[in-house]
């Protein structure tokens, strides 16, 4: 469905001119399944396997990588530049119910805990993302779903899900070097983050996510999104 229409409606509403644009997506119905940050094309992992994991579904799930389709739109100018998009659209749909799932999905990681994710990013000599990579995800989350609520039926077909959510996916990783290790130990950072995203992760409250209808979540690799 959402493959569907990206590839007419979208298209058609930006005026998109580059040519053979595809949309790389896939659907399942396995009841628990990981996603993880690669380039296209999308695979869909065993659980606990990438950095955002889903279980509990019971419908089929369309997963598209919004951010390999974004990428082939380079034309016109006007719409390709400097345009944020976050890494997946997550969808399911109980028709019958009028129920179901539209997730937006921006996977990230960081080296010891936490506390480097808030790190500054910079472009060479310009402070790019003063709250690093915490503010860096809000705003590809928060520009990809004012890009697709742009289409009236992307915006119609969104509004009639039960469920609405944006995540920010993050994986600690440990550092290689033992004597960084030892002086960043890594669980103690990961026991406070497990209790601040337990079940469907820790919500934030966002403008721009909020003004939308969609609630903005952050969820550590290891903790559980139930569809």
């Amino acid at each position: 469905m959402l493959n569907d229409l990206l590839r007419k409606d979208f298209i058609v509403h930006y005026n998109i001119t580059s040519k053979d644009v595809v949309v790389d997506y896939q659907t399942t119905a396995a009841e628990e399944f990981d996603l993880d940050d690669m380039p296209s094309p999308i695979k869909i992992l065993p659980l606990g396997k990438g950095g955002l994991s889903f279980e509990g579904n019971s419908e089929q799930i369309e997963v598209v990588h919004y951010e390999d389709f974004i990428a082939q739109c380079k034309k016109p100018q006007v719409f390709a530049n400097g345009r944020k998009r976050c890494d997946y659209v997550v969808c399911s749909m109980r028709q019958a119910e009028n129920k179901g799932h539209v997730i937006l999905a921006e996977l990230t990681s960081a080296l010891g805990g936490a506390y480097n994710l808030a790190r500054p990013i910079r472009k060479g000599q310009d402070l790019e993302y003063r709250g690093g990579k915490y503010e860096k995800a809000a705003k590809q989350l928060g520009e990809s779903l004012a890009t697709l609520m742009e289409v009236p039926t992307i915006r119609s077909y969104f509004n009639c899900m039960e469920d609405k959510q944006c995540l920010m996916a993050y994986k600690i990783n440990s550092y290689d070097d033992p004597l960084k290790r030892m002086l960043h130990p890594m669980d103690r950072y990961l026991m406070i983050e497990s209790a601040e995203t337990q079940n469907n992760g820790a919500e934030i409250t966002d403008v721009i996510i909020n003004s939308f209808g969609f609630t903005y979540r952050r969820i550590r690799h290891g903790a559980y999104y139930q569809l």
